[in-house]
C-alpha cells in the first residue's frame, strides 16, 4: 500500500529502516504537543484501525460466509456486528469527550479527520501511479534470515 521505498531494509537485521525513519519523524513532530491531545490522537487513529477491521469482519461475512477460516465469531450475522459496537460507543464517547480540545488551532477533531483523509489521498495517489508490475511485489516472501 505504501510506496516500495518503504520496505527497503538493512542487510544486517532486515529491519525496515526508511519506514522506522518517516515514523520517528511523525513522532518526533507530536513532541509539541501535550498528553491529552496525543491520547486524543491516538485513540482516533486506533480506533479508525479498528472500525476498518470490523467492517472487514462484517463484509467477509456478507460476501464470503462459507471462507475457511482459523476461528469464527459465534452468533452469525449479529455476532459479528454486536462485536464492532462497544469500540464504536467508546470511540464516540472520545470524540465527544474531545471536542473542546485544539491541535494547531484547529478542533483536535478536525485535525485527526484531516490526518485520517491525508492517508486516503496517499492510498488514491498510490493506486493511480500503480503498475501491474508493482503488484507483485506483494506475493514474494520476504527473503529467509539466515
Amino acid at each position: 500500500m505504501l510506496p516500495q521505498i518503504f520496505a527497503q531494509k538493512t542487510a544486517k537485521s532486515h529491519s525496515p529502516w526508511v519506514s522506522i525513519v518517516a515514523l520517528a519523524i511523525g513522532w518526533g513532530m507530536c513532541l509539541g504537543l501535550n498528553f491529552e491531545h496525543l491520547v486524543t490522537l491516538d485513540i482516533l487513529l486506533y480506533g479508525s484501525s479498528l472500525m476498518l477491521e470490523f467492517i472487514a469482519l462484517v463484509a467477509l461475512r456478507v460476501k464470503e460466509p462459507t471462507l475457511r477460516r482459523p476461528f469464527r465469531v459465534p452468533g452469525g450475522m449479529l455476532g459479528a456486528v454486536m462485536l464492532g459496537v462497544c469500540p464504536l460507543l467508546l470511540l464516540g464517547f472520545s470524540v465527544v469527550r474531545s471536542e473542546n480540545e485544539t491541535v494547531l488551532g484547529m478542533s483536535s477533531l478536525a485535525f485527526g479527520i484531516l490526518l485520517i483523509a491525508g492517508g486516503f489521498v496517499a492510498y488514491g495517489i498510490k493506486t493511480l501511479f500503480q503498475t501491474p508490475d508493482s503488484l507483485s511485489v506483494v506475493a514474494q516472501k520476504p527473503p529467509d534470515a539466515a
